[in-house]
């Protein structure tokens, strides 16, 4: 099993980020570890989007 970290930084890559270092501390199994800054992620959120009003889990992506 492998872990996902999303960073929330506002600095880019490749400038250090003081979220990283904590972390990577946090993290005790092999993990990726990725900055929101540079994803295409919209602000806010939605609910009420699935059947049953957004209280379900989102089904897991297939790789």
């Amino acid at each position: 099993m492998k872990a996902l970290v999303v960073n929330c930084t506002l600095k880019e890559s490749p400038a250090p980020s003081g979220t990283a270092a904590p972390a990577s501390v946090v993290v005790a199994r092999p993990a990726e570890f990725v900055r929101a800054v540079g994803l295409p992620v919209a602000p806010g959120a939605v609910t009420g989007t699935g059947t049953s009003g957004g209280a379900e889990r989102p089904s897991k992506a297939s790789s």
